[in-house]
C-alpha cells in the first residue's frame, strides 16, 4: 500500500510540476522546518521535522556528498492532524563526516514543494 501511494504522490508531482498555465496549474506548498538534529555523531539518529499543510503526502533521500552510496530514504509520510511529519534515521557508524544532504517533496492534490536541506555529521 505505501509503494502505490508513492508512486501516485510520485505521479501527481510530475503531472502538476510539467502543467502549463490554468487551473491545474500546482501552487507552492508552505514547508516550514520545525528541526533538522545537526551535528549528528556517526551512529547517532539524525531526525528531521517538519510542518506544512495537513493531509499533504511527503517523501525524500538524505545522503553523504562524499559517499553519495550511503543514501537513506526517507519514507512517504502523510503529514497529521497538528500539521506536522517526522522522519528519525540511524547515520551509519561507519558514515562518511562531513555534509549530508537532504531532499523532501511534498504534494496534496493542488500544490507541490520541493525542499533541499543540509546537516552536518561528525
Amino acid at each position: 500500500m505505501k509503494r502505490i501511494w508513492v508512486t501516485i504522490l510520485l505521479g501527481l508531482m510530475i503531472i502538476v510540476g510539467m502543467s502549463g498555465t490554468g487551473a491545474a496549474t500546482a501552487r507552492n506548498l508552505d514547508i516550514d522546518i520545525v528541526t533538522l538534529k545537526s551535528p549528528v555523531l556517526a551512529g547517532e539518529m539524525a531526525e528531521l521535522v517538519i510542518r506544512t499543510e495537513i493531509g499533504a503526502m511527503c517523501l525524500g533521500n538524505a545522503w553523504s556528498e562524499v559517499q553519495p552510496s550511503q543514501r537513506v530514504q526517507l519514507s512517504g509520510k502523510t503529514v497529521h492532524d497538528k500539521g506536522q511529519a517526522t522522519w528519525s534515521w540511524p547515520v551509519p557508524k561507519s558514515g562518511a563526516t562531513g555534509e549530508w544532504k537532504i531532499d523532501l517533496q511534498c504534494a496534496t492534490s493542488t500544490k507541490n514543494a520541493r525542499l533541499h536541506l543540509a546537516f552536518k555529521v561528525q
